[in-house]
């Protein structure tokens, strides 16, 4: 999928936010895009998560706080 955003379009076909992208991602460049918007944080999150369960086990549950 690496570059497939140079083929994207931006007329009003499908959704507005990705054309709203694709229009950014042209006009500053793929790096400085990922940067400006977080792209990937939350893998990063759910990595951390995994590597967490794989230590802990499955123990880890949500808690009510009452």
């Amino acid at each position: 999928m690496k570059g497939c955003w140079k083929n994207g379009g931006t007329i009003a076909r499908g959704s507005p936010y990705r054309s709203k992208g694709v229009r950014k991602i042209r006009k500053i460049g793929l790096e400085s895009w990922k940067r400006s918007t977080e792209y990937g944080k939350r893998l990063r999150v759910e990595i951390f998560l995994s590597a967490l369960k794989r230590v802990v086990g499955e123990t880890i549950r949500a808690r009510r706080l009452e």
